[in-house]
């Protein structure tokens, strides 16, 4: 949700955000599951679970999660990798950058 969020506002360009897509999904495949359904719990150092709990509520939320994301990539095809989305992306991150660091603050800049 995050990465077609980023890529709605402009701020992943279509291939950063299938790329960070399709390495959740890989890491997702990789994971212990139950019947089916992730574990709420992932010791991220070893790859391990203790205890081992599974919440229907997070498998919900992810069923969601992946509903949306199948709904944002048939969009795709209709899209065209740069457009007015990563402009004006760009040009929010440098009104926040300009913002918090006033031309006058840094020598030689602007």
């Amino acid at each position: 949700m995050s990465a077609v969020s980023a890529r709605d506002l402009g701020f992943l360009t279509l291939e950063a955000m299938v790329d960070r897509c399709t390495a959740t999904i890989e890491t997702l495949a990789k994971l212990e599951t139950c019947e089916g359904h992730l574990l709420n719990w992932y010791n991220t150092e070893r790859w391990n679970t203790a205890p081992k709990y599974v919440s229907t509520v997070d498998s919900g939320n992810l069923i969601a999660s992946l509903w949306v994301l199948k709904q944002a990539s048939e969009e795709l095809d209709t899209e065209s990798s740069l457009d007015a989305r990563a402009l004006r992306g760009l040009a929010d991150t440098l009104a926040v950058i300009t913002e918090r660091f006033p031309s006058d603050t840094i020598p030689g800049f602007l």
